[in-house]
């Protein structure tokens, strides 16, 4: 089999993005993670034009990962070279830096973002999902990695990174709250139904998404277990009938 030669890194939008991999010394493979694709995409995209362009998304999220204006690097990326200098600021130039070729993601001091490891499981917002519950903690149900600031988890979300797993939502139960596509944020430290919230359960077939309250002057205590959808009924059972994994606290949507 004929192998492909790597082609010389010439676009200056591609430079960039190679001269600050180095800067910050990391390489392509754990920044193709932080941006929740395989190994190799970004070397794919550097060397072989695979893809040949970056959705508007992923480039959003490589000017995070990489510390870059999201506006400069949307005009660097149309072709205006005139940003290069800004991008940086008072920063070492494109050609003084060279490429990091290994580097230990685990190793960088002060890591600024938490690795959270999105489950290969389907949040039911309807139909429940067919994984197994114990499946959510392992690590060969892990498909991707998404890197959210460990700030942004213990200040906004009120959580610890470690508590935090992301699902994929499927079907319409919850719609206009959560739409199939998204990707729910889930504090598995919380499954308590007090105060009311979305939840993330067990219903014996499948992990689905819904809200869930207890209800008052109830004994034995049952839960009322209510989609967003009025298309979809509510329902009431006892608290042992559902396992409750953790409390929805944020999502991801494509806009």
């Amino acid at each position: 089999m004929k192998k492909t030669a790597k082609k010389t890194i010439t676009d200056p939008f591609k430079k960039a993005i190679d001269a600050r991999i180095a800067e910050l010394e990391l390489d392509l493979k754990s920044v193709s993670l932080e941006l929740g694709f395989g190994d190799a995409y970004v070397h794919q995209f550097l060397n072989y034009d695979k893809p040949k362009k970056l959705d508007g998304d992923t480039r959003d999220r490589l000017a995070d990962i990489l510390g870059f204006d999201r506006g400069l690097f949307h005009l660097l990326a149309q072709g205006d070279q005139s940003v290069l200098s800004r991008l940086w600021g008072d920063g070492a130039p494109i050609t003084d830096l060279k490429r990091t070729a290994d580097f230990d993601l685990s190793s960088r001091p002060k890591a600024k973002q938490a690795q959270i490891d999105e489950v290969h499981v389907r949040g039911g917002a309807g139909d429940g999902g067919i994984t197994e519950i114990e499946h959510l903690n392992a690590p060969d149900q892990v498909r991707a990695t998404w890197g959210i600031p460990s700030e942004y988890i213990r200040s906004e979300l009120l959580t610890g990174p470690s508590d935090i797993r992301i699902i994929a939502i499927q079907g319409d139960s919850m719609h206009p709250t959560l739409q199939s596509g998204d990707r729910a944020l889930v504090d598995t430290g919380d499954k308590r139904p007090s105060p009311p919230g979305i939840f993330a359960l067990w219903d014996g077939y499948g992990v689905i998404v819904k809200r869930v309250e207890l209800v008052p002057m109830e004994k034995p205590p049952k839960m009322r277990v209510i989609s967003d959808n009025q298309l979809h009924r509510a329902y009431e059972i006892e608290p042992d009938e559902h396992t409750i994994i953790g409390r929805i606290v944020g999502m991801i949507r494509r806009m």
